[in-house]
């Protein structure tokens, strides 16, 4: 049927880099993004070297561009790319003078908006775009109030953190009843 996911979810992802100079694109992202390397691969007669590191967390594979082997190019044999890859920091515009420093370019100036919340995108040596922001979040969490009727005049005292902790408590307990009363009306068939 259209819509239903036939296969489970993948167990994993990496991202695959295809470059021209993998000694040079995987000094790069090292001096960076703190890569970590866990295997390089001298490449055979005519083969593609590689090598696999690890940025944040994040598997990538970094190959030599081959038009013989398996036709991977790289962006600079594609007149630059089309891939956007985010990394967020708590400190993104200090990698993003890194980056400038290791060689990278500016694609798009790095700028604060606000204090603490910046965004830029520079290329690497190799030609690969990569956007760097803040890793604060974005969005207030919701307010935690449990669920009732509102006071027309909020009280201006507080009891503090235990009356905070109090009503997340609350908020808690009235969300547990309700996924039992939602489990229960499933289970009668109404």
């Amino acid at each position: 049927m259209p819509g239903e996911r036939v296969t489970p979810g993948p167990r994993g992802f990496h991202v695959h880099l295809t470059v021209r100079d993998l000694v040079a694109a995987v000094d790069f992202y090292q001096r960076v993004f703190g890569a970590r390397v866990l295997l390089t691969d001298a490449p055979a007669e005519g083969a593609p070297g590689f090598a696999e590191v690890v940025i944040g967390g994040i598997a990538v594979v970094v190959s030599e561009e081959s038009v013989h082997y398996d036709y991977s190019p790289s962006p600079a044999s594609l007149g630059g790319s089309p891939v956007l890859l985010t990394l967020h920091y708590d400190d993104p515009r200090a990698v993003f003078d890194a980056a400038l420093d290791a060689g990278g370019e500016v694609e798009l100036p790095f700028e604060e908006e606000v204090p603490g919340d910046g965004y830029g995108i520079v290329c690497d040596v190799e030609g690969h775009r990569w956007a760097l922001k803040s890793a604060r979040r974005r969005a207030p969490e919701p307010d935690p109030a449990p669920p009732g009727p509102v006071d027309a005049e909020p009280s201006r005292e507080s009891g503090g953190p235990a009356e905070s902790q109090e009503q997340d408590k609350s908020h808690e307990q009235a969300e547990s009843r309700d996924l039992a009363a939602e489990r229960e009306l499933a289970g009668s068939g109404q």
